[in-house]
């Protein structure tokens, strides 16, 4: 996000994984996810103290993915998957405070950052996914690597591509 670091965040949702035969298959989810974070940055008229800010972020995800299933058995199965994936993030918000000042009596709140901090254009994001994963009976873990497509800014001057390099996924299949 700022300064090099990435944001961090949870992801809550559903997934339809229908299998077709000689293993292959879709799956198709659509998931909750919350981003948090939080840096500090020297205040500039006082080096002494530190500007607080916080970042948080809501979004919505839907990725759509082929996938091909190796069945070794019914409780134990491994797979790769392909495809793409959609968000929007629906709500964005930042505080920011200095040293000596509480979150409560921050100095200034920013409820929608997208358009007023970040070009409104930033809410959308495609991206194409590359992962894999395993199966125990009921429980699956996905490892997935995420690259944006859409150029998130109206601006010419630079490229807006967000990516998620790392994302792991833990379901309960039924």
């Amino acid at each position: 996000f700022l300064d090099g670091k990435t944001l961090h965040g949870v992801q809550l949702g559903v997934r339809y994984n229908p299998l077709f035969n000689y293993g292959f298959g879709v799956d198709i989810s659509l998931f909750y996810e919350y981003y948090h974070y939080r840096y500090t940055t020297p205040d500039t008229n006082n080096n002494d103290l530190l500007i607080y800010s916080t970042l948080n972020e809501h979004v919505v995800r839907m990725p759509i993915h082929l996938e091909y299933r190796f069945n070794f058995s019914r409780s134990f199965q491994l797979f790769i998957f392909g495809g793409i994936a959609i968000d929007y993030i629906i709500d964005g918000n930042m505080v920011i405070s200095n040293q000596n000042t509480p979150n409560s009596d921050a100095n200034e709140i920013i409820t929608d950052i997208y358009g007023s901090y970040i070009p409104t254009e930033s809410r959308f994001n495609a991206a194409y996914t590359l992962g894999g994963g395993i199966r125990f009976g009921a429980i699956q873990f996905n490892v997935s690597n995420v690259r944006g497509i859409f150029n998130g800014t109206p601006y010419q001057e630079y490229i807006l591509l967000q990516d998620n390099p790392l994302n792991i996924t833990m379901s309960v299949m039924f």
